[in-house]
């Protein structure tokens, strides 16, 4: 007689949410997105901190599911590298980059990249 012993494979965080933020200097601008995983217990981090007038504002949706406000009153444009870490509890990581490109001008409700 064989016994075997499986232990649940621990997957890292999941991320869903928008792969841009377009962004005017002088503007208020935000993005939400949600980290789920099946541990339940997930800590988000800014690796490299957050851009000078902003905010992280976490929200939990369900026991797995959290969401995650972004707020950013964007004085500079200079540099800007927006990436999120999540590790649940047994310190699976994933990471969330995403693309911030520079809102110059509305022209008939459609967004011109500068």
């Amino acid at each position: 007689m064989f016994i075997f012993l499986f232990s649940a494979a621990n997957f890292p965080p999941l991320f869903t949410g928008p792969g841009s933020l377009y962004a005017t200097v002088g503007q208020r601008s935000e993005l939400v997105f949600n980290v789920t995983d099946d541990k339940g217990v997930i800590n988000v981090l800014v690796p490299g901190g957050l851009p000078t007038v902003s905010t992280l504002v976490r929200s939990p949706k369900s026991p797995n599911t959290v969401e995650y406000t972004f707020t950013w009153d964007v004085q500079d444009m200079t540099d800007v590298a927006l990436s999120f870490q999540a590790t649940d509890e047994l310190e699976a990581t994933s990471v969330y980059n995403v693309q911030v490109s520079e809102c110059v001008c509305v022209v008939g409700f459609q967004l011109q990249e500068g």
